[in-house]
């Protein structure tokens, strides 16, 4: 009975400590998100990352428009709205266009560039090529932009692989700049709120765990009560 009894408080324990760390994890998440949410976003209602500096002594800076995890996070009803803002580094004029994946790499076969995995990361990888056509004599791309410092290039998700490129007007060598992603994210406040109201469920349920598991050890078992002697009779 005892083995059963001490098993029973061993679980007890363990589940007290995953819905604790459940917890912590869920209302450090929902903090986090009510926080980019209330700060982060600025005056136009976007939420943005970055900065990253990028640079290549390639032609072209090529970027997918998603990041790590699945393709539902960045369509519209998640993500919202977003836009690609890109600062040339000099006085250079720069071309940023977006277009689908499949298009970009055929455009950009067997000329040299960099890709980068995401908005989120500055590591690049280098493929060397000669230099591209002109991007401005290419009709494959849904959305472009051709300017000197700072533009910025609006886009709505769609359905598919998206890239964008960012390069030289006249296709030169050389591209350096700085960029930031920014998106609406409409559904951030609800995220904030589901986490924080799931961290605050498990914190009751690892109180809820523990409690009875404190309360047998305070209280201890009654001692024994000695048996009393039987009284010799007294005789005059």
């Amino acid at each position: 009975m005892a083995t059963s009894n001490r098993t029973s408080r061993v679980a007890r324990i363990i589940t007290c400590c995953v819905a604790g760390v459940l917890a912590v994890t869920l209302v450090a998440a929902g903090g986090w998100a009510l926080w980019v949410d209330r700060v982060e976003r600025d005056d136009a209602g976007f939420v943005s990352t970055g900065p990253l500096r990028m640079h290549t002594e390639t032609y072209a800076i090529v970027g997918d428009l998603r990041g790590d995890g699945p393709a539902w996070l960045y369509g519209s009803t998640v993500l919202g709205d977003a836009q690609v803002r890109v600062h040339a580094r000099g006085e250079s004029t720069l071309f940023v266009g977006i277009a689908r994946k499949a298009d970009v790499d055929r455009y950009l076969a067997g000329a040299g560039y960099a890709t980068i995995d995401h908005f989120g990361t500055s590591a690049e990888t280098t493929h060397p090529g000669r230099a591209p056509s002109n991007p401005r004599q290419s009709s494959i791309w849904a959305v472009s932009r051709i300017g000197a410092g700072e533009m910025t290039v609006p886009w709505t998700p769609r359905s598919g692989d998206w890239r964008i490129v960012m390069m030289n007007a006249d296709a030169g060598a050389g591209v350096s700049v700085r960029g930031t992603l920014a998106a609406e994210v409409p559904a951030l406040p609800w995220v904030a709120g589901g986490a924080l109201l799931c961290g605050l469920l498990a914190a009751g349920a690892a109180a809820l765990l523990i409690r009875p598991v404190m309360g047998g050890r305070r209280s201890s078992p009654p001692a024994a009560q000695q048996p009393s002697e039987p009284r010799t009779p007294v005789t005059a």
